[in-house]
């Protein structure tokens, strides 16, 4: 992916790129989506797998796109020319799961704030149900 590729996408779709999708180490079932926003918001999900909902999710604004860009790159140690555009492709990782998933301990590394964000923007938790864990 480029920057081109990138912003001819916003300009289409006016909906944002989903560029990881990822097994989340230590939680079984649960992955980690990355997306950006056409405004150069930064969203950062934690989900059950083959799910788009449910789980916290964090959300920072940015500067400008390139910010946002340069933040992700360096969060997933993935430059832009190695991106996937997952939101069109639809795919998702082939997550291990267990019909008995570990939610207590999900729920405590949220309220415990352990799951890593890019370090360089200031992310709010979304969802109130998952301030209050």
């Amino acid at each position: 992916m480029t920057m081109d590729d990138l912003m001819r996408w916003f300009a289409v779709k006016k909906t944002g790129v989903c560029m990881e999708r990822s097994p989340l180490a230590g939680f079984s079932g649960y992955t980690r989506h990355v997306t950006i926003m056409p405004d150069a918001r930064v969203i950062v999900e934690f989900l059950w797998a083959d799910s788009d909902e449910g789980g916290p999710t964090y959300t920072a604004g940015s500067g400008s796109l390139p910010d946002a860009v340069h933040a992700i790159e360096i969060f997933t140690g993935r430059k832009i020319a190695e991106w996937e555009n997952l939101t069109a492709s639809g795919w998702y990782p082939e997550a291990e799961t267990s019909p008995e998933r570990d939610s207590a301990a999900f729920k405590r590394a949220v309220r415990e704030g352990q799951f890593p964000l890019p370090s360089s923007m200031t992310f709010t938790l979304k969802e109130r149900y998952w301030r209050e864990v």
